[in-house]
C-alpha cells in the first residue's frame, strides 16, 4: 500500500482542521532533508574554498537564505497552505543544522587546506 493511499485528503476532514496532520509532517520532514542537503553541500564548498571564521558563518546564513529563497519560490511565497508555523519551522531548520554544516565545513577544510 502506497503511503498516499493512507494518507486522508483535506475532503475527509472536519471544517475544524484545515490541514491534514499527515501531509503537515510529510511536508515538514521533506524540507528537513533540503536543509540537510543544503548544509552538508555548503558546509563541504566553505571548508574546500577555504573559508574561516566569520566568513563561513556568513556563507552558511547566505546558503540557507538561498535555500529558504527556493522552497518559497516553490512554494509561490505561499507556505501556509503547507505548514502550520513557517516561521518557527525556518528558526528551527536555521538552528538544526548548523553543527552539519561545521562539521563537514572543518572536515573538507582540513583535507584540503591543512593535509
Amino acid at each position: 500500500m502506497c503511503i498516499r493511499d493512507r494518507i486522508k485528503t483535506s475532503k475527509e476532514y472536519t471544517p475544524d482542521e484545515s490541514l491534514a496532520p499527515e501531509i503537515i509532517m510529510l511536508n515538514s520532514r521533506n524540507l528537513h532533508n533540503c536543509f540537510v542537503l543544503t548544509a552538508i553541500c555548503g558546509g563541504m564548498v566553505a571548508g574546500i574554498l577555504g573559508l574561516t571564521g566569520l566568513e563561513g558563518l556568513y556563507f552558511y546564513l547566505v546558503m540557507f537564505v538561498l535555500g529558504m529563497l527556493a522552497v518559497l519560490v516553490r512554494l509561490k511565497f505561499s507556505p501556509s497552505p503547507y505548514f502550520r508555523s513557517f516561521g518557527q519551522t525556518v528558526v528551527g531548520e536555521l538552528t538544526a543544522h548548523i553543527l552539519s554544516y561545521l562539521l563537514f565545513w572543518v572536515i573538507f577544510h582540513n583535507l584540503v587546506n591543512i593535509y
